[in-house]
């Protein structure tokens, strides 16, 4: 993997979390970190990622940043292929550096952080301006809603689904010919923000059960008048 896909990874799967407020590769600090994570009762979390088949000293300065990031804030990870960890896991051994393994978009914490003690770090937090999401139709909402009710035994099953369950709704309605993944996780986040479906048992929420029954009563009602073209 590359330094550029372990980041977008390690990014994509915190913004899931629904603790998790903020998640930028902007900092206020030196050292900077490749990813900083502000959670929704402020703790900082900050994260150096390293790529597949690089030599064994980047690994090590890769810790040391790690280990220096604690200067501004709660937490401090370093993110790797878990080839990688795997040969290097001896030289690795502090418990206050939180280790996360990354394969392809599988991520995993490995080791959570200790927080050193005598460290007081000061920290700044991000002051967001406004959140972004792509404008969903409401009939895209609708079958994105539907095709996750309907395929939520697969989805339970294998979790690694819910993209391609997401993706099939959307193209359902709109016939996008690119940027599957971008288009999956903003729809996502919209999901998961506005408590409509629950990324973490993988079900709907039950404001997202009476927003697709509303839905579906609409639905129902516009066919008679409007044919099967909603």
């Amino acid at each position: 993997m590359t330094h550029s896909e372990v980041i977008q990874s390690v990014s994509n799967w915190f913004k899931l979390k629904p603790d998790v407020e903020i998640v930028t590769r902007f900092s206020y600090s030196f050292p900077v970190p490749d990813i900083q994570i502000q959670y929704s009762d402020g703790t900082i979390a900050q994260i150096e990622c390293k790529p597949s088949n690089a030599i064994r000293r980047e690994y090590l300065t890769g810790l040391g940043q790690t280990i220096a990031f604690y200067r501004h804030s709660d937490k401090a990870y370093l993110a790797l292929p878990s080839k990688e960890f795997s040969s290097m896991e001896d030289f690795l051994w502090p418990n206050f550096v939180g280790i996360i393994l990354v394969d392809g978009s599988n991520v995993l914490v490995f080791r959570d952080p200790v927080k050193p003690k005598g460290i007081k770090p000061k920290i700044e937090k991000i002051k967001r301006g406004y959140a972004y999401y792509r404008d969903l139709k409401i009939n895209e909402i609708y079958s994105v809603l539907l095709e996750l009710k309907d395929s939520s035994y697969n989805v339970q099953n294998d979790p690694k689904k819910v993209d391609d369950v997401i993706w099939n709704g959307l193209q359902k309605i709109r016939n996008w010919k690119s940027s599957p993944k971008s288009n999956v996780l903003n729809t996502k986040l919209l999901l998961r923000d506005l408590k409509l479906f629950d990324f973490s048992l993988f079900q709907l929420q039950k404001l997202g059960k009476n927003l697709l029954q509303w839905m579906l009563a609409i639905a129902k009602n516009l066919r008679l008048f409007l044919g099967n073209s909603f």
